[in-house]
């Protein structure tokens, strides 16, 4: 332990030790950029400022050259008024354009032809001025207009003034303001940028409306400069070289600071090295110092406490930790442990004695409300029922139901709730008795699984619900009306064939969602169709391994049961599951319900009598009536009607009785020789529903009563 603790130890501080290097070194680049971000924001806002002002400068500049070149137009415009022949003087127009400063002058005609130039005529105005404003001033008399010319063909001209005359035309002067090219060259941007430098070979690039300010290029691209988001330091790549950028804008400049990662990497790395030694030197001193004291206070007490509870997690209660040396939180620690294990005694056989009798009554619930009676309804054949539930070891929520609605329909339901022990038996009570008042009360199946998934929710019963297979058989017809809430888990079987998956439409489990919907499922039964209902639990049964018992194994189980009793189809799926599990507990009830529908038995019968031979016939009839139907009434009845016809027979005749029954009406023919003697013609007070004479093919004579059973 003390060589584990020991290595875990150095793991620690060598692992602080880098976060500490991690870290300080993550802070001082942080710092570094931090630092440079305000560097170049200060940096570039102060040059904006100093741009911003020059600006203002030069356009107040401007506009004084402005006023001054339309002044001179002016005058120039007046002198050609007063002296029409000037032109025709050289000397004095070379002195005219000397005393104003001009460096050009053109006149044009009336259709604006140039017709006069000096110091020489131009070709084409269209360098300086363009079509629009020409026709304008040629529109308009005493038209001003005072232009910027940004062509090259306009030679360095920086005015261009333009005055409409009488005659000729226009009056063009074009010269240079001395004051505004000196403001240009002091405010430029390469000078005003000489005293804002971003390290040693940082870069400040500037843009005017998308134009590259200077005659410093750059040796890289700086198209890409244009989009760089503002005010944001990001890290670039430009050529060779990793710069961080910090880009600012106004008033059409912008203004992008480019510092040298490598340069920023230098500077706090520089820094950094002193940090790192001194925490190296505290570390070592730190680990020194833990570690003896942990040692000699700690691991030594751990190490008895760890090895005592050692054997108390194996089961062993009758440890003691000693510790009257150890410091006194260790032996407030021991003295804790030790009245823990004495509570765990006490508590373990409460808690044995506690678990065993809620599970005692849980079983005992649900084995009280489960009809386990079987044949259930032995008076009626129409069907054959059978049903199981196997409770799992914490008990479940499993359990089945069947009951009688008269004489007319079977009510059988399969569920499964959620959760285990006492309170999932209650909950079943409580849904049990809700199905079964709803059922008696005369609803359809539908509204019966509504209102009770309603009621189930408006209890709200925490974190339990219940999935449903809910049937209601018609017994004389054999038609099925169900409502499936939850997992579909049905099998159905028509005579002869296999079990498949029922098909049918399912809904959610109730409990869970109120004014839940669901559908309404009909099928109709025929004689020797069987139908088999399950829980989760029979398909998720475990062996020791843990693997599931799963639908593929059920319906191996159940497709392979020879017998016709409805009862080996649970009992075979059951046997399957021992096979299986061998002898694990589940965690789930395992309910099965089985139905087969057998419909009404329908025989016949026949015997030979002598005509006064009574006492045979109504033996014949009454043994074989009554084992499907017990009227006695009516069977008796049938008798006497019997008696009636054979006494008025001839005494020797031979009498063949055929009998055709099932439940509900028994039907005795009579057929007797020649001649031709219909009897009934003179017995008025037969009790049969129905009576018929004819006389046969061969001549001989047959009297058909029909006589209802039920």
């Amino acid at each position: 332990m003390r060589s584990t603790f020991l290595a875990w130890l150095m793991v620690l501080v060598c692992a602080a030790f880098a976060v500490t290097i991690g870290y300080s070194h993550f802070r001082f680049i942080s710092y570094a950029e931090s630092r440079a971000k305000q560097i170049m924001s200060a940096r570039l806002e102060d040059l904006m400022e100093q741009l911003n002002t020059a600006e203002k400068y030069i356009r107040t500049v401007e506009s004084i050259t402005d006023i001054s070149a339309i002044e001179r137009a002016r005058a120039v415009a007046e002198i050609m008024r007063a002296n029409p022949d000037l032109t025709q003087n050289e000397e004095m127009m070379m002195g005219l354009f000397n005393d104003l400063s001009i460096k050009e002058l053109q006149l044009t005609n009336e259709k604006g032809e140039i017709v006069y130039g000096l110091p020489t005529k131009r070709e084409d105005l269209s360098q300086i001025a363009d079509e629009d404003q020409l026709l304008e001033c040629l529109r308009t008399k005493d038209q001003e207009l005072c232009l910027r010319p940004n062509s090259p063909t306009a030679g360095n001209l920086q005015h261009v003034a333009i005055h409409r005359l009488d005659q000729p035309g226009l009056l063009i002067l074009g010269f240079r303001g001395p004051r505004e090219m000196r403001a240009r060259a002091d405010f430029s941007f390469g000078n005003l940028s000489r005293h804002y430098i971003l390290g040693q070979n940082g870069k400040i690039i500037a843009f005017k409306d998308g134009a590259l300010l200077g005659n410093d290029v750059p040796p890289f691209p700086v198209a890409d400069l244009l989009s760089r988001p503002l005010n944001v330091a990001e890290k670039i790549t430009l050529g060779d070289s990793e710069y961080y950028s910090y880009a600012i804008r106004r008033n059409g400049y912008r203004l992008v600071g480019l510092l040298p990662v490598e340069e920023l990497r230098e500077s706090s790395q520089s820094a950094l090295y002193p940090v790192l030694m001194t925490n190296g030197i505290l570390f070592a001193s730190i680990f020194l110092l833990v570690f003896y004291l942990l040692h000699k206070l700690v691991i030594t007490n751990i190490s008895r406490i760890n090895n005592s509870l050692r054997k108390i997690t194996q089961g062993n209660l009758d440890v003691r930790i000693e510790s009257q040396n150890a410091p006194i939180e260790f032996r407030k620690l021991s003295s804790c442990i030790n009245s823990m294990v004495d509570a765990l005694q006490t508590y373990d056989k409460h808690s044995e004695e506690s678990n065993r009798r809620e599970l005692n009554l849980a079983r005992t619930i649900q084995d009280t409300i489960i009809p386990n009676t079987f044949p259930a309804f032995p008076l009626h054949t129409e069907f054959d029922l059978y049903a199981t539930c196997r409770q799992a070891k914490v008990v479940g929520g499993g359990f089945y139901d069947y009951f009688l609605l008269g004489d007319e329909y079977l009510c059988f339901m399969v569920a499964d709730v959620s959760g285990t022990g006492v309170p999932a038996a209650l909950f079943v009570l409580h849904s049990m008795s809700i199905i079964r008042e709803l059922a008696h009360s005369g609803v359809t199946p539908i509204d019966l699984v509504t209102k009770t998934n309603q009621d189930l929710c408006d209890k709200k019963f925490v974190d339990m619900y219940m999935s449903l297979f809910y049937g209601m058989l018609e017994i004389r017809t054999g038609k099925l009306v169900f409502v499936n809430a939850g997992p579909p888990q049905a099998l159905l079987q028509h005579k002869g064939g296999k079990f498949e998956p029922m098909e049918m439409s399912s809904g959610m489990e109730l409990g869970r969602v109120p004014n839940a919907t669901y559908a309404t499922c009909s099928r109709q039964l025929v004689s020797g169709d069987r139908l088999f209902l399950y829980t989760q639990g029979a398909v998720q049964a475990t062996d020791p391994e843990q693997a599931t018992f799963g639908e593929h194994r059920l319906h191996e189980a159940i497709n392979s049961v020879t017998s016709r009793a409805i009862a080996d189809v649970p009992r075979r799926v059951s046997a399957a599951h021992r096979k299986f599990t061998k002898g694990s507990e589940q965690n789930h009830d395992i309910t099965m319900l089985a139905l087969e529908y057998i419909g009404k038995k329908h025989e016949t019968a026949d015997t030979h009598v002598l005509a006064h031979a009574h006492d045979a016939a109504a033996c014949f009839i009454s043994t074989q009536l009554e084992s499907v139907f017990a009227a006695p009434l009516a069977i008796h009845d049938l008798q006497s009607d019997v008696e009636q016809i054979l006494a008025a027979l001839p005494r020797d005749n031979e009498v063949h009785l055929h009998l055709d029954f099932d439940e509900d009406v028994a039907e005795v023919s009579l057929t007797y020789p020649a001649p031709a003697y219909n009897p009934l013609l003179h017995l008025s007070e037969l009790c049969a529903n129905r009576m018929d004479y004819t006389i046969t093919d061969d001549g001989g004579n047959m009297i058909t009563l029909w006589k209802k059973l039920s």
